[in-house]
């Protein structure tokens, strides 16, 4: 466990270093990461150290959704709630399902349950790397808000999805209807969940803003909530 928390933190310093190189010589970040990627899986005898996924979606995806849903404007969000939601929903579900009949063609012996597994993973673009490469050609701002909204859901979408799908294949009993009202009941519900969330962390940190320490923890809180 030690091994592969000083392995993370070695990935943020290497990962934001990258990042201030990216700045400075105005190149697409996400670019310097795969490059960053391919020097280090080049790297001969590099020891295999296996982490537990809890701690990568405690380290990695709560700060990313916490922070860009903190700088992202809610009246941008209802201007482009249509775009946002058929992207960030409807497009997820059609590639997941072009995904997992791709896959079932090509081997049938690939269960439908791993198949929706298997696209539930691919399924969701990232945001961060297309804006990167694309920000040199000053795209309008509301393509760049419908992107960085649809980024913020996205994940949800697919992780639903997996989510479903390993559960079917667990229980080896794939039903599509209840596939469907399972991912439902779960996505309203986490809607409502997060919304709940959320009202009471901005409520929270109204009050705490002017206290450091206060507003510092109320932030930590609000990232685990993120988490769970």
């Amino acid at each position: 466990m030690r091994s592969g928390l000083e392995l993370i933190l070695l990935m943020l310093a290497a990962s934001t270093g990258l990042r201030i190189v990216a700045e400075h010589r105005r190149i697409p970040y996400a670019t310097l990461l795969v490059f960053g990627g391919l020097g280090l899986a080049a790297i001969p005898n590099l020891p295999r150290i296996a982490t537990p996924p809890d701690v990568l979606f405690l380290v990695f995806i709560p700060p990313l959704l916490y922070s860009g849903a903190a700088s992202f404007p809610l009246r941008d969000l209802r201007r482009a709630s249509g775009p946002i939601l058929r992207l960030a929903v409807l497009m997820v579900l059609v590639s997941c399902a072009a995904v997992a009949v791709v896959i079932h063609a090509i081997d049938p012996w690939f269960t439908w349950s791993a198949a929706f597994a298997l696209g539930a993973i691919v399924s969701p673009p990232d945001p961060i790397a297309v804006l990167s490469i694309l920000r040199p050609l000053r795209l309008p701002r509301e393509i760049t808000r419908v992107i960085e909204g649809e980024g913020l859901l996205n994940d949800a979408t697919a992780l639903v999805l997996y989510r479903v799908a390993v559960v079917a294949a667990v229980t080896k009993a794939f039903s599509p209807w209840k596939a469907w009202l399972q991912f439902l009941v779960v996505g309203i519900g986490g809607a409502v969940l997060g919304l709940a969330a959320g009202a009471i962390i901005l409520r929270s940190r109204r009050l705490t803003r002017s206290i450091d320490v206060a507003d510092s923890t109320v932030e930590l809180a609000s990232l685990e909530a993120v988490h769970a």
